[in-house]
């Protein structure tokens, strides 16, 4: 996994993705920066990512390690640490299109050694998630 800075690319070929520095600056996810303990991310459509080739559709795969990869980041950067996932569970509530694919990470619990972290994503704004995670996140070095 690699970390970045807040508005730094990560290029892992197809599964390139970017955390939002300040959506309300940047308008990156459309939605208000709400403080440490939400951040939001986006993975941007592209064709290897297709779980589907008849529907184009994205791989269950995919969003599952998005969705992953977005809350042990978003963790990471709140407790200044870094983190092991010691459970992480995804459900699909849709499919997804070969299409940018926006998630927000939310933690919801954070003591300190374990943080639980919710991410939600979608396509077509936050009331249509496309998949929902929840996370338990073991802190490595805790501060």
């Amino acid at each position: 996994m690699t970390t970045v800075d807040d508005g730094q690319a990560v290029d892992d070929g197809p599964t390139t993705w970017h955390r939002a520095a300040h959506p309300v600056a940047t308008g990156d996810a459309g939605l208000p920066w709400m403080g440490d303990d939400v951040a939001d991310f986006v993975l941007p459509g592209h064709d290897g990512n297709i779980g589907n080739v008849e529907r184009n559709s994205l791989h269950g795969g995919v969003i599952a390690g998005f969705l992953e990869t977005a809350a042990a980041q978003h963790v990471e950067q709140l407790v200044g640490a870094a983190v092991e996932t010691a459970s992480f569970s995804t459900e699909f509530v849709r499919e997804a299109r070969v299409d940018d694919l926006r998630a927000r990470s939310t933690v919801v619990r954070r003591g300190r050694r374990f943080v639980v972290a919710r991410v939600e994503a979608w396509q077509d704004g936050p009331p249509l998630a496309v998949a929902i995670g929840h996370g338990i996140f073991r802190v490595v070095d805790p501060t």
